[in-house]
Order: structure tokens, then sequence, then C-alpha cells
């Protein structure tokens, strides 16, 4: 679950934040840098949390104006009020049955693998737009854009292998 943010003992100007390190929070998707910097992102979530600090003021109107509707991975590890809502459908995550205290979270949903999966009854997520107009977090220029997308704020199914955004319609401002 996110946690209160973390005040940074480096001050933003000491530490430049590698392009490797962006990318991870920005989608999530694992350094494939093979230093021991890398690893520790990989691994270490005060280190992940440090970095997206000193870059959180200049990527996330970034990303909202590329991506509307949508939020970047860290914003999901670290500012994100809470997970997503479960819509309805059967499975959990492998987490969510061994070890529901200790759940790890991909874009606001349980990160897979997922099990008891029920194919005549899929397991859906609140859409990334859907939370962020349930929250009130969604920009004025975000809810002009997304209004007009059919099907955006419609519950997504997951369980299928594909990242939360994938699945989202109205990703980059177009129809899935």
């Amino acid at each position: 679950m996110p946690r209160k943010p973390i005040k940074s003992k480096r001050r933003r100007s000491e530490v430049e934040v590698p392009k490797w390190a962006v990318n991870f929070l920005f989608i999530g998707k694992e350094p494939t840098e093979t230093t021991w910097e890398s690893y520790r992102m990989k691994y270490e979530t005060e280190l992940q949390r440090e970095a997206w600090e000193q870059i959180r003021a200049d990527v996330v109107p970034a990303w909202i104006r590329q991506h509307p509707g949508q939020r970047p991975y860290g914003w999901w590890a670290f500012d994100s009020p809470e997970p997503r809502k479960k819509i309805g459908g059967k499975g959990l995550s492998f987490e969510q049955r061994t070890q529901p205290k200790h759940v790890r979270y991909f874009f606001g949903i349980p990160a897979g693998p997922f099990m008891q999966l029920d194919a005549s009854d899929p397991l859906m997520y609140e859409s990334e737009p859907a939370f962020l107009k349930r929250h009130n977090l969604l920009t004025p220029t975000e809810i002009k854009k997304l209004e007009n997308i059919p099907g955006v704020f419609d519950p997504v199914e997951v369980g299928n292998r594909k990242t939360p955004s994938e699945n989202s319609p109205g990703v980059a401002g177009e129809p899935a």
C-alpha cells in the first residue's frame, strides 16, 4: 500500500537520476542495466522513493500531457492514495492468496501472477481514469480529453499478462 512520502535527505541538485531509473519509475519495467546501483533500484524501495521525489515535479505534468487519464509507475508506487478497486470477477494474485498482508501493487492493481481465474467471470478492476476521477485527481484538460472516449471509465480485465496501462482504453488519448 502506498505510504506517506518521506522527505529525502539529499538535496535535489546533489544527485542526478540515471535515465534507466527514470524509465523504471515511468513504466515499472525492471532495469536491464547490470550495475550495483540498478540492482539496488530494483529491490530497495527507499532508493526508488528518493529517485521519484527528485523527478516527480518535472515528470508528472509531462506524463499527464502525453497520457491523459494515466499516471506513471512511480506515482502509483508512492503517491496514490490507495489501490484501485476490484469491480468484480473471480481470482486472486498469488500474493493475495499466500501473503495477504504483503501484497505488491503494479499500477494500483495487485501484482500477478493471478490464480483461480474463471474465464466466465473475469477479474475486473476500475480503470486508471475511473480511479483518478473518483479521487478528483484528473486535471480539467484530462477531463476534456477523456470525456469523448468511449469506455475510458469502464472496468478493465486483469490477469492477462498485459500491464494495466495497456489494458486501459484511451492510452495516449486514443480509443483501445
